[in-house]
C-alpha cells in the first residue's frame, strides 16, 4: 500500500481543518493520517521482520535502510528549499 506524503502548507486534504497542516502520511483508502515517526518505526520493524524471517539477508537490509535514510534526507532538504523559495540552482 502506498501512502501519500503531506507537508505543512500542502493545502486541503480529506478531512480538512487544522489536521491538514501537520506533516505525515495519508493512507489512500481510509484517508487516515499517520505521523512520520510512526511510519518510520513501521518501516524499521518491517525491515527487521524480513531479516528475522530470512526473506532478506542482513547486509542487504542494511543497504536498503541506508538508501531510505539518504533518500529521505535529500527529499527533506529539497522540500525545505522549496518552502523557503530557493531554486535548485542557487
Amino acid at each position: 500500500m502506498v501512502a501519500n506524503r503531506t507537508v505543512k502548507g500542502d493545502g486541503e486534504t480529506p478531512g480538512g481543518g487544522a489536521a491538514s497542516q501537520c506533516s505525515g502520511y495519508v493512507l489512500p483508502l481510509v484517508h487516515a493520517r499517520v505521523p512520520e515517526p510512526v511510519v518510520g518505526l513501521a518501516f524499521v520493524g518491517a525491515l527487521a521482520a524480513t531479516v528475522i524471517a530470512g526473506a532478506v539477508e542482513l547486509p542487504a537490509a542494511a543497504l536498503i535502510g541506508a538508501g531510505v535514510v539518504v533518500a529521505r534526507h535529500r527529499t527533506g532538504r529539497r522540500d525545505a528549499k522549496a518552502a523557503s523559495g530557493q531554486t535548485a540552482g542557487g
